[in-house]
């Protein structure tokens, strides 16, 4: 078994964690760490708008499954973290764009007190099988 960690290009640098690890051996195991509605440089997408920030979160979820060489399609489980459960509307509205119909992941939801970014509404982590 091999543990592959890695930082894709075009998502914020992980300080004190990485994007991205694959478990190799255990059928392409992926763990995407959690997504927030923010760029490479850090800058908060629609503050206020959980569709907005979802959106992002979710780009950076494919960009993170898509540079270990899998597709949305292989995304098996997301937790969604909200600061205000009101919110997962927006959030299941913008996750329909991403997979098709009938073929979401499994998925739980939280609400929490607060996140690691002040503006932050969401943040999304995802585990993908890969191959």
């Amino acid at each position: 078994m091999t543990i592959v960690y890695k930082n894709p290009a075009g998502m914020a640098p992980g300080r004190a964690f990485t994007q991205v690890v694959r478990v190799e051996g255990v059928k392409g195991l992926l763990f995407v760490s959690g997504q927030m509605g923010w760029d490479a440089d850090e800058r908060m997408s629609g503050v206020g708008d959980a569709s907005s920030q979802a959106r992002v979160a979710f780009e950076n979820i494919q960009k993170a499954v898509v540079s270990a060489g899998g597709t949305m399609a292989d995304v098996v489980k997301l937790t969604v973290f909200l600061t205000d459960v009101k919110d997962m509307a927006a959030v299941r509205q913008v996750r329909a764009g991403f997979w098709k119909e009938g073929r979401y992941p499994a998925c739980s939801s939280v609400q929490v007190g607060g996140l690691a970014h002040k503006d932050a509404l969401l943040e999304i982590e995802a585990v993908a099988m890969l191959g």
